[in-house]
């Protein structure tokens, strides 16, 4: 979303007739951090219990930072850009800002532009702007569905760890998927450092991530209980499985 704040100008020395279009937004973001991160949030029952058990909250916390599994269930409200004013000794009469909101599973948009647009009711001088082809809903899907099972079952493999599945704070393309109905997981490098100077993945997490994504298609494909091989292909053979018994004839 892009703010922008429209204030009386003058002379930096006649404060008296205004505070400016900056002081002005560097208090709306005040506000509207706190009013943003306080909205109820409606998370289905029983994966609020499954994120709220010790294990994944501690896992959460492990791989995206302290504090992160309490964003699991709360909006948050990042303000990127923020520009305004043309000289110091200038009131401003403009400023704008970017804000960056992230939904969590059971929080819609319209739920927090109400929000917001009843809070600028008091500051007539404030617009914004919704980047809408920016702007995506929460998406996850079930996390006891097969296919993550079998990463699961191969990342425990790989790694010596014992997997366990948690909500990523960040964005990710499965959302492309997920909105049609595929199921989409993430199996990936630490996010440490993720969009920060000297970001970087480390090669031996690099290998890791290589290593279970094949790994997991492979016994995805290679699963007796998942497909009847039995039968060989046939005109009406369903897809995957005609993919999986051509593999393992070249086998």
């Amino acid at each position: 979303m892009t703010f922008t704040v429209n204030t009386q100008d003058g002379n930096g020395a006649y404060t008296h007739n205004g505070c400016g279009a900056i002081v002005h937004a560097c208090s709306l973001i005040t506000t509207l951090k706190r009013v943003v991160e306080s909205i109820p949030v409606k998370i289905p029952h029983q994966l609020r219990a499954y994120l709220r058990c010790k294990t994944a909250h501690a896992v959460t916390d492990e791989i995206m930072g302290a504090g992160a599994a309490g964003n699991m269930f709360s909006p948050t409200l990042n303000i990127g850009i923020i520009n305004g004013g043309v000289k110091v000794n200038v009131i401003p009469s403009k400023s704008v800002f970017g804000a960056d909101i992230r939904l969590p599973i059971g929080l819609e948009a319209e739920a927090v532009l109400i929000e917001i647009d009843e809070l600028l009711l008091s500051s007539p001088g404030v617009l914004y702007s919704v980047q809408e082809a920016a702007s995506n809903p929460a998406s996850l899907s079930e996390y006891n569905h097969p296919l993550s099972e079998y990463m699961a079952d191969v990342a425990r493999d790989v790694t010596g760890r014992e997997p366990v599945q948690i909500i990523g704070l960040g964005g990710t393309d499965c959302k492309f998927y997920r909105y049609r109905g595929v199921p989409a997981f993430v199996f990936g490098p630490s996010p440490s450092g993720m969009g920060a100077d000297g970001e970087a993945v480390l090669i031996e997490e690099f290998m890791t991530v290589i290593k279970t994504h094949t790994l997991g298609v492979f016994r995805y494909l290679w699963d007796d209980k998942k497909w009847d091989l039995s039968r060989g292909l046939g005109e009406n053979t369903p897809s995957g499985e005609r993919r999986a018994l051509e593999f393992r004839n070249r086998k």
